[in-house]
């Protein structure tokens, strides 16, 4: 074990802080090269939110050092601290509030640097040396500052394949998800243009809020919160007993019901119950929809996660500060449907086994993310041991 700090253990560090097109003598372009920020690190990795573009000769200006698998991006401030590992070359620019930091491979591997910084001792210094009041952030000569606890490199290589292969499948699950919910979505735009259709408001198509639920009615619930839910799905549940839970635990949701936050509708917070955990409930703020033979849970889910539906909201929510939509309001919403039920019917006997493998699998990274987040801190600080042997370079 060798104690270091990062500016030894880093071969490079990239901070573009402050650079942009018009500094370079140029402007954002529609296509190119694709400028991350610190809001594109979420889950610590990169998502594919809208971001800037620059062309190829501003690119080759920006970026004279391009980024390499192995290098871990790290944001600054705003928010502070999320991280992300690069598995492959890619040719986009740094913006800002990020870091990109590159590994000496002769002392430090970089996917074990990424696992450091998510959860080890030198995220805890990270966030001990950041500054600032209203925003926290840090800026690169502390950053470099930061002291790292290093074992061998077989061992780090060990540690950071056990650790990777748990996010590889969670990565594998999430592209899973994404690609059949699309698949699902486009057949059913499909279908709805090549049978006969018509319109009908919502409200005649699903019973909101069907269930109630009283207090202590059972020994504890799995709670769930508008802010563990985003577009397609929920992100995590609060294990609570009544006597913890908020007044607004008292949505009964069943199997098959599709959830929507009232609440700024347009961040679209909304997901299908699959196979709900007995004591599931979730908060006032969701208006819950449970389906019908005309407007099965499948259909309901691509109607409400369509973006047409969330622009509907924001159009008659009220509030400026805290915008809402009423049921009345949501219930109004147009609604195209195959006029024969039968059709609908078969829709769903085609989709419904496919959402819900959607749901296994997201329900599989739970619990592979759970493991991860447990075997970290122990692999990181020796506590437990893996096996070197075998582990490629």
């Amino acid at each position: 074990m060798i104690s270091i700090p990062l500016r030894e253990a880093a071969q490079l560090v990239i901070d573009h802080r402050g650079k942009t097109p018009k500094k370079l003598g140029g402007d954002w372009t529609e296509s190119g090269h694709r400028v991350v920020s610190a809001l594109n690190i979420k889950n610590s990795r990169v998502d594919s939110n809208e971001h800037h573009y620059i062309s190829t000769e501003m690119y080759e200006k920006w970026m004279p050092d391009p980024l390499r698998a192995g290098d871990v991006l790290v944001t600054s401030e705003a928010p502070l601290g999320e991280v992300a590992f690069l598995d492959r070359d890619v040719e986009w620019a740094l913006g800002q509030r990020l870091f990109a930091l590159r590994a000496r491979p002769e002392i430090l591997d970089g996917r074990y640097l990424y696992y450091l910084l998510k959860g080890g001792k030198p995220r805890e210094e990270l966030f001990a040396r950041a500054t600032g009041t209203t925003v926290l952030g840090i800026r690169q000569a502390e950053l470099v500052r930061i002291q790292l606890e290093l074992p061998s490199l077989g061992e780090q290589r060990a540690i950071a394949a056990t650790l990777g292969a748990l996010d590889d499948k969670i990565e594998s699950n999430r592209q899973l998800a994404e690609r059949a919910s699309a698949v699902i979505d486009a057949s059913a735009s499909q279908l709805l243009a090549r049978t006969s259709t018509e319109v009908l408001p919502l409200a005649d198509l699903v019973e909101f809020n069907r269930l109630s639920v009283k207090p202590h009615s059972t020994d504890a619930l799995r709670y769930i919160d508008i802010a563990s839910v985003s577009p397609g799905q929920i992100d995590s549940v609060q294990e609570l007993t009544w006597d913890e839970a908020p007044s607004r635990a008292r949505r009964g949701v069943s199997d098959g019901d599709v959830i929507y936050s009232t609440v700024r509708p347009g961040n679209r917070a909304f997901a299908l119950i699959v196979d709900p955990t007995p004591g599931s409930v979730a908060s006032t703020g969701f208006a819950v929809m449970s389906p019908s033979v005309r407007l099965g849970s499948s259909m309901l889910t691509s109607v409400v996660g369509a973006p047409e539906f969330a622009e509907y909201l924001e159009s008659v929510a009220h509030g400026s500060a805290y915008p809402a939509v009423g049921i009345q309001a949501m219930g109004s919403y147009p609604v195209v449907v195959p006029k024969e039920a039968v059709v609908a019917e078969q829709f769903e006997a085609d989709t419904m086994p496919l959402r819900r493998r959607v749901a296994q699998a997201r329900a599989e990274s739970e619990r592979l993310a759970a493991l991860r987040d447990t075997l970290l801190p122990e692999l990181l600080s020796g506590r437990m041991r893996v096996p070197v042997e075998g582990v490629a370079a």
